[in-house]
């Protein structure tokens, strides 16, 4: 520490005295210790309340749906594809055209015609908006045993 340059005023900086300080010998710390490991338990199986029992009963049903929805998909889109053209490559239009015409998508229920007529049994008269509804309503019914149910947690007043 002799290279050390004192202050103009003489003295050592604060810096350079703490650090002659701390060059004589230095007691040797002790190892860190390390305690045990825990072991971690098993989570406890969750319990489930009936509007949660009922929302994984919908995403299962959802789920196991998924394969004829796909069908579904690509027999609208083969439909649509003279308007899809030009906005797909040509292996997006080939595994269309693979999944509409599959016999899987050929034994799938016929998709029901639109409903133009308002339904008997509905009082007053109903707009071509509602109309329309009621065709999307009546088509998801037969396409899809879950989509046309209202979700549990949607249907329940919240605060």
């Amino acid at each position: 520490m002799d290279e050390c340059k004192p202050l103009e005023s003489g003295e050592m900086s604060v810096f350079d005295s703490e650090l002659k300080k701390s060059s004589a010998p230095s007691v040797p710390r002790p190892a860190p210790t390390r305690e045990p490991a825990v072991v971690k338990q098993a989570p406890k199986p969750r319990v489930y309340n009936a509007e949660q029992q009922a929302r994984l009963a919908h995403n299962a049903a959802v789920a196991a749906n998924k394969p004829t929805d796909e069908l579904r998909r690509a027999m609208f889109l083969q439909k649509h594809l003279a308007a899809l053209g030009p906005f797909i490559t040509n292996s997006v239009l080939t595994s269309i055209t693979a999944a509409a015409g599959s016999t899987a998508a050929a034994a799938l229920p016929p998709v029901p015609p639109p409903v133009e007529d308002q339904p008997e049994g509905i009082g007053g008269t109903m707009r071509e908006y509602q109309l329309l509804g009621v065709s999307w309503l009546v088509g998801r019914g037969l396409h899809s045993s879950t989509s046309a149910q209202p979700e549990p947690f949607l249907t329940q007043n919240t605060p």
